[in-house]
Formats: C-alpha cells, structure tokens, sequence
C-alpha cells in the first residue's frame, strides 16, 4: 500500500518508550525493561538470533532498531498499511504485542478476531473506505482494552496521553500522505 514508514513511525513510537532508559516498575508485568524493550523479548530476539543472553541494559541501538522491525512492524504487516493506519498497528504492537493490536483491529473491522494477521485482514483494510474512521476506530478499541487491565490503575494516564497522541499524529500522516 505504501512505502516503508518504519522510520517515521518509530521515531513517534520512540517518544513514549524512555528511549535510553532502564526501568523495573514494580506494577509492570512486563519486568525490566530498556527504550521500551522487556527483558523475555530481548533474550528471545537473541535466542533467535543464536546469540548468548545478556541483560536488555546493554541492548545496542542496531538491535533495537532490528527488533522493532522483526517483532513489531512486521507482524502488524507495516509495509502493507497506509500511512497513520501503520503508525498506530505498529505502535499498539509494541505496547500491547501482535497479537492483542491485530485483534484491536480485526474487531474495529468486523471480521473474524484470531490475532492473525492474514489476506482476510488485510482485504477487509483494503475496502474499508473510511481510512480516518479505520483509524479512529483501532484507537477506540486500544483504550477499551487498556482500561480492562488491572494495571489501568497505575499507567491509566500515561496510557491515555499516548493513545491520543498517537492518534492525532496518525491522522497527521494520513493527511499528509
């Protein structure tokens, strides 16, 4: 559908991920984290990579860079999405994982919900003629699950900032493309 918007979409995505800062929120199941990036998702990236585990404080820039891309972008299928409709897949992947934005948008569309990026998710995008709408709608689904979560309680707000943020940056790019 359009050319590569990974590098706008990550530096967006970068904003809200304390790029170059380690955290170990008590409150966060995701554990230790570094630009964003857990602990588990870091030693499966390096596993893959055949590489030995290390801790994510060290993770290179390269890496991150390479991981967005492989774990994140690609699964929401980045390069298949028009500009803003890739900005918010790619950054509720992150956040939520593949699988749980997939959903997000599959319900938005009203087809099946598996957490299968697939040619039936991707045709339904296709001719869904209301690209602002589609938007909107993947953004509105992203809340409702994020204030299901117990942890709502603890990063309700910063949730909420980004989500809106994210939103209006993607409707942004759509104008703009």
């Amino acid at each position: 559908m359009t050319a590569s918007n990974f590098s706008a979409c990550f530096e967006e995505m970068e904003k809200f991920e304390g790029f170059h800062q380690f955290s170990n929120n008590p409150h966060d199941p995701g554990g230790a984290t570094e630009s964003g990036l857990t602990q588990r998702s870091y030693d499966a990236w390096r596993r893959k990579q055949g590489l030995p585990i290390r801790s994510v404080r060290v993770v290179t820039d390269d890496e991150l860079q390479a991981i967005y891309r492989s774990e994140y972008w690609t699964q929401v299928r980045g390069d298949e999405l028009y500009p803003g409709l890739d900005l918010v897949l790619f950054d509720t992947a992150v956040n939520e994982g593949a699988v749980q934005a997939t959903r997000d948008l599959q319900r938005a569309l009203g087809v099946s919900v598996d957490g299968v990026f697939g040619l039936e998710t991707l045709g339904a995008i296709q001719n869904y003629g209301d690209k602002s709408g589609l938007i909107h709608a993947v953004c509105a689904r992203r809340m409702s699950f994020w204030r299901s979560l117990k942890t709502w309680v603890y990063f309700g707000k910063g949730w909420a900032a980004r989500g809106e943020d994210i939103e209006a940056r993607a409707i942004a790019m759509l104008k703009t493309a």
